[in-house]
């Protein structure tokens, strides 16, 4: 064996695995709730987590935790406020009428008239329930002390959002709109 041994096509796909195992191991995404998640009400800190060995995506407040399968999966974005307030969304509407945490819905209008560069950042979690119906959980990002407001989007966000969507992949539905 030499310096320079070639590894066989199954020795560089399971490193593949592992590699991508691990990223979704360290992806989180912190943030509160914005409506009630079985137990969990509304407006509550919440620690969106993967967890590779048993296949689920962990959604956990105090000691409540909710698992949803990997293969219910349907995807997972971060926009920011201002984007789905003018994209006429559901989720766009409730935020400019103010039902977001009460005064949202001004707070974004000052943003996009003022043209503000910091904003809100939305988590929208798509998934099947055990009907086989297609649902979404939204959540407001949060730092360590308050709502994460910036230009761009988090970095551990970007990472959550990427591993969701690589395991969306991974189990195949072709989906085209969330």
């Amino acid at each position: 064996m030499g310096l320079f041994s070639k590894k066989s096509p199954e020795e560089k796909e399971q490193r593949k695995q592992e590699i991508e195992k691990r990223k979704e191991a360290s992806s989180i995404f912190l943030a509160k709730s914005m409506q009630a998640i079985g137990k969990i009400p509304a407006g509550q800190l919440v620690t969106l987590t993967l967890k590779p060995d048993n296949q689920v995506l962990n959604i956990n407040h105090d000691k409540t935790d909710i698992t949803l399968p990997y293969e219910r999966l349907r995807g997972f974005r971060v926009e920011d406020e201002v984007t789905l307030a003018k994209s006429g969304s559901g989720l766009g509407g409730a935020i400019v009428g103010g039902a977001l945490f009460g005064v949202g819905g001004a707070i974004v209008g000052q943003n996009a008239k003022k043209g503000k560069t910091k904003v809100k950042w939305i988590g929208t979690l798509s998934y099947e329930d055990k009907e086989g119906n297609l649902q979404t959980l939204n959540f407001i990002e949060w730092s360590l002390t308050r709502h994460y407001e910036g230009e761009t989007k988090n970095w551990s966000a970007s990472q959550f959002e990427s591993a969701v969507n690589n395991i969306v992949a991974r189990y195949g539905d072709d989906v085209t709109e969330l």
